[in-house]
């Protein structure tokens, strides 16, 4: 009986069986234990803005959780195929048997070593360090596809946007990897070091390609002498309280700046993600504020307190001259940030929200307190 570690096709099945079984698993699981807490927690935060079931904008915004088993086949055959696909890449059998030929790289010689001198051929040695790349990779799929099961969050968008960004990671860590064994090469470092370096600069570039492609660009810019485009585009780190994976999760919404998440569909964002309401809302006041004011105004704003759209507008309809006096601005400026903010897209929505909540709090104040008087 021959190992099941050895090269063969039974070792490449089972191993690809277990790699990608979490992601079926994932999947039964979210759809018997998690999708009803999603469903019943966006009716819950949409109604935050004063609306009820039965109108537009409710069943609107709910059409972007209602997702049936149909719309899960695609994606989930999708990101196993690329899954299969890309580890197939990897393996000593499957490259042996010549199904890539063409694809992985057989002629240049990366570590420097003779053809005579060489333990396993070419491609195979490429097709090992490129499963560093896959395993990078996979490493951050699970969690992150882990995180969206926790998060009840895990939709079909999930799947596809975790096979893109997988294969995005596959390729860029090939070509960085590529480049390093190399660039080794040419400053003579021993094979066997520099096959450990290339591991690692693969497993990394897989778990990080946004790294990797600003390698990739940084040197091309530097190659060719040429500057990057610059761009106005103000990114979501300027938002404040927000963390990377929460950028990282509103990049799946297509919202990649603060541009976008200003102008984003409100209600839809609230249903669809799993961030809290009021956070949300704190985010797109911050981005429409960030975007109609100028850097100067902003500073100004801030040292004073005004950090959200909503706020100045509200402040400047109750006392423009007590906001021109706080802030330092002219009343003209002030007026004319306070028409643009008011609108802004989303701002009724914002003002919605704060008014239907104040008025919740105010309402449940008044059964509140009188209990809390003395008894006779």
């Amino acid at each position: 009986m021959q190992s099941l570690v050895a090269p063969t096709w039974w070792a490449f099945t089972l191993q690809a069986v277990v790699l990608i079984s979490y992601i079926p698993m994932t999947f039964i699981a979210y759809r018997l234990l998690r999708e009803d807490f999603k469903r019943n927690r966006a009716s819950w935060e949409i109604s935050q803005f004063g609306f009820q079931k039965g109108t537009d904008e409710f069943e609107t915004a709910m059409a972007s959780v209602e997702y049936n088993l149909r719309q899960y086949i695609i994606p989930l055959t999708y990101i196993i195929l690329i899954f299969a696909a890309l580890y197939s890449m990897t393996s000593p059998y499957i490259i042996g048997l010549g199904a890539w030929k063409g694809l992985l790289e057989e002629t240049a010689n990366v570590f420097g070593q003779p053809p005579s001198g060489l333990i396993v051929p070419r491609d195979v040695l490429v097709g090992r360090f490129m499963f560093w790349c896959w395993l990078g990779a996979y490493i951050h799929s699970v969690d992150l596809t882990v995180r969206h099961y926790l998060a009840h969050d895990l939709t079909p968008n999930v799947y596809v946007n975790t096979a893109k960004r997988f294969t995005v990671a596959f390729v860029i860590g090939a070509l960085v990897g590529l480049a390093v064994g190399s660039s080794y090469r040419a400053v003579q470092i021993s094979f066997d070091d520099s096959l450990v370096g290339v591991y690692v600069v693969c497993f990394f570039i897989g778990m990080f390609p946004d790294t990797g492609i600003k390698w990739i660009k940084n040197f091309a810019e530097r190659t060719l002498r040429q500057k990057g485009d610059e761009s106005d585009q103000k990114p979501l780190s300027l938002i404040e309280g927000i963390s990377l994976w929460q950028q990282g999760r509103l990049d799946q919404e297509d919202i990649l700046n603060v541009q976008n998440l200003a102008s984003a569909d409100l209600l839809s964002l609230v249903a669809s993600t799993p961030f809290d309401v009021g956070q949300i809302v704190d985010w797109v006041d911050q981005a429409i504020l960030l975007i109609y004011a100028c850097p100067n105004q902003i500073s100004v704003l801030k040292n004073a307190g005004v950090r959200h759209a909503s706020t100045l507008v509200k402040a400047f309809e109750e006392n423009p001259k007590a906001l021109a006096e706080a802030t330092g601005l002219n009343a003209n400026q002030l007026e004319l940030l306070h028409l643009a903010l008011k609108s802004a897209t989303n701002m009724e929505l914002i003002s919605r929200y704060r008014e239907h909540n104040t008025r919740h709090w105010e309402n449940t104040q008044s059964v509140v307190e009188p209990s809390l008087a003395p008894a006779d």
